[in-house]
This record gives structure tokens, C-alpha cells and sequence, in this order.
């Protein structure tokens, strides 16, 4: 049985992986210019993974109680943009602090553990855009929302050693969507959109909503999984 509040293991672990990270409202908008603009071109550089750290906590037995703070950053989606007399970049990235409370069952002679849990990301996600062309239109603007993000975690780990051990971990994320994001703009509270258009929707940041347009968003939603290979302190 689990010793419950007393942790006689914790431990760190280095985290790579990969979460569900939608370039929708990048793509509409690319499709919105190449359908008004001859002279447009862009590249859209569209990236999934992450890379974290993390530090844990568990209680002793063959059925133990874990907490798991972590820090993750996740690598940005990228649309680059250009037309006669303008040129602009538009950035997507996001950090989450996840902490998870799991329950692992690792048999005493055994060189696998199992575990199952859940928890909420504190997660802040950040477009940047940058545009150049005529000066009363320049932007080099971070648009930002912050919100909890519910998740459900399983995983396996493979004890390399007493202390050494690598893991594989599969988690969903509920709600992630970032939908409200805002900036300063010129000295104004603005907020990005998306406008629609014949073709495609564009862009815009704008310190009123524009008729009929929607809200730009970043989502997250979905599976994220991940290796981990952890240290182990404490114990027997």
C-alpha cells in the first residue's frame, strides 16, 4: 500500500514531444491573399513539438501516489508573407505548466510501471504579428491569453536502472482554445480576427470586433504525448 502523504521518492525528468496544434485560421488567411493578389507569395511553416522539464513526486510501494509539476514550450507555427509594398510575419507558439496527480502501480521485481492520472495545464498562448509597409500600418504586436486547460494522463515507464527510467506518456487536453487573444496596438486594447472574405478569411488586429468576422484562435486541443527519461532520488 501506498504510504499516503509521505513522499519517499521524487525525481526530474527531460520531456520531447508532440501535441495536436491546429494552423487553421493561418491557412484561410493564406488563401484569402493568393486569391487577391498576384504578386503574393507566402511560406507557412507549421511545427507541433515541444520540450519540457519536470519535477515529481511519489509516494513508496508497489502502489504509489505521484504529483508532477512541468514546464513545456511549444515550438511555433510560422506564416511569412509578402505583396508589392508589404511584407508581414505572423507567429504562434505556446507554454503550459502542467500538474498532474497519478496513481502508478509498479510491481516489486518488476522493471515496468503503469500510471494513470490527470490535471490542468496553466497555459498562455502568444501570436505575434509584424507587418512593414507604410508607416501608419507597421504592428510588431504580441496578442496573449493565459487560461486553465483540463487534462487526462496515462503512461508506462521502462526502468533503465535503479534510478534511470524512460517513459511514455499520452494525454488529452480539453478546451484548448485560445480564442480571446489580445494586444496593445498604436496605445489601444486591440484583439486579433478573422474576417471573411470571396475566398479565405484575413487576419486583422482590430480594438473593435468587425462586423461579421470571427475570432481568431489557437488550439491545442487534442492528444499530446511525450518521452521522458527521469532521475530518481529517495527510495529503497
Amino acid at each position: 500500500m501506498a504510504q499516503t502523504g509521505v513522499f519517499a521518492y521524487w525525481g526530474i525528468g527531460l520531456k520531447a514531444g508532440a501535441v495536436t496544434a491546429s494552423d487553421t485560421d493561418f491557412q484561410k488567411e493564406v488563401d484569402y491573399w493568393a486569391s487577391a493578389s498576384s504578386n503574393y507569395s507566402s511560406e507557412l511553416t507549421t511545427n507541433n513539438g515541444f520540450l519540457g522539464a519536470e519535477l515529481f513526486f511519489e509516494t513508496e510501494g508497489p502502489s504509489r501516489l505521484g504529483v508532477s509539476l512541468g514546464l513545456n514550450s511549444i515550438s511555433e507555427i510560422k506564416l511569412e508573407e509578402s505583396i508589392p509594398n508589404s511584407a508581414g510575419t505572423l507567429k504562434a507558439s505556446a507554454q503550459s505548466f502542467p500538474i498532474t496527480v497519478y496513481w502508478k502501480l509498479k510491481a516489486e521485481d518488476s522493471s515496468f510501471a503503469y500510471r494513470l492520472g490527470g490535471g490542468a495545464d496553466i497555459m498562455s498562448a502568444c501570436t505575434n504579428m509584424a507587418t512593414s509597409g507604410s508607416a501608419s500600418s507597421n504592428i510588431n504586436t504580441d496578442f496573449k491569453q493565459t487560461k486553465l486547460v483540463p487534462h487526462l494522463d496515462a503512461g508506462a515507464e521502462w526502468y533503465i536502472s535503479k534510478r534511470f527510467a524512460l517513459g511514455v506518456n499520452i494525454a488529452y487536453l480539453f478546451g484548448a482554445r485560445f480564442d480571446k487573444m489580445k494586444g496593445t496596438v498604436s496605445g489601444s486594447d486591440s484583439q486579433l480576427y478573422t474576417v471573411p472574405q470571396p475566398v479565405g478569411r484575413q487576419i486583422v488586429a482590430s480594438s473593435s470586433q468587425p462586423s461579421g468576422s470571427d475570432n481568431y484562435s489557437q488550439d491545442y486541443t487534442g492528444v499530446r504525448g511525450e518521452l521522458a527519461l527521469r532521475y530518481y532520488f529517495g527510495g529503497n
